[in-house]
């Protein structure tokens, strides 16, 4: 949204100015969600399951997610100044478009996923990268 309006007050963190953070340890969580963690017997958890019955699905998710960590992490510090005021060809914007690119991408991953193990994942798409 704040990329859509240019106002710092639609940042996700527009009062602490930790978006990027945010973003990557929101993006590791899902990773912990689908991997069931390190504590997580081998084969019991979500990957396990998607793995053992859509190899291939397993793999785009395990993509996806290595590629949205990878854009938060490269995202502009502070977020709201380099991207929010920014010319649309910037390269801190073009670091945040290709985050929302590829989130999407994720989103259609896990979608994929849960077709592959019997359950409905449905991902509203209130945005799309230009």
């Amino acid at each position: 949204v704040a990329l859509d309006s240019g106002d710092q007050e639609d940042e996700h963190s527009c009062f602490s100015d930790t978006t990027w953070q945010d973003f990557l340890f929101d993006i590791r969580g899902i990773r912990e969600v689908y991997s069931g963690g390190a504590a997580t017997p081998a084969g019991a958890s979500l990957q396990g399951l998607v793995a053992q019955r859509a190899p291939d699905v397993n793999n785009a998710v395990l993509a996806a997610l290595a590629a949205v960590e990878a854009d938060a992490e490269a995202l502009p510090r502070p977020f709201d100044q380099e991207v929010l005021r920014a010319p649309k060809d910037s390269e801190g914007r073009k670091t945040a478009e290709k985050l929302v690119k590829d989130l999407t991408t994720l989103a259609s991953a896990l979608a994929d996923a849960g077709a592959a193990v019997g359950v409905l994942v449905v991902v509203p798409t209130a945005h799309k990268a230009e």
